[in-house]
């Protein structure tokens, strides 16, 4: 596994790893509607300048496919969200 920075022309690729992640992670606490809401499957176009104006991170597993995302949110000193494919949830940290 690999961790680098993530580009905003991958960020389709990064919102459907998000949707994924939220609507596995969250079932058991939100309602359908909820979640449908939250996770639309058209990308905002917001979401790629997300990822351009923020240190976005990717995490690669060792074929250099994508399975997690997250983003610093330099300005209010917080980490925004971790997102994690469902299948490599509880997998080894990256070295």
């Amino acid at each position: 596994m690999k961790v680098r920075l993530a580009v905003p022309d991958e960020a389709p690729a990064l919102w459907i790893i998000r949707n994924q992640a939220i609507r596995n992670g969250c079932r058991e606490s939100y309602a359908a509607a909820v979640l449908e809401a939250w996770t639309p499957d058209t990308m905002p176009e917001g979401y790629r300048h997300a990822v351009r104006d923020n240190p976005f991170f990717v995490v690669e597993e060792e074929g250099g496919r994508p399975v997690a995302t997250g983003y610093l949110d330099l300005r209010a000193a917080s980490v925004e969200a971790i997102f994690t494919l469902p299948a490599w949830g509880g997998k080894a940290a990256p070295e």
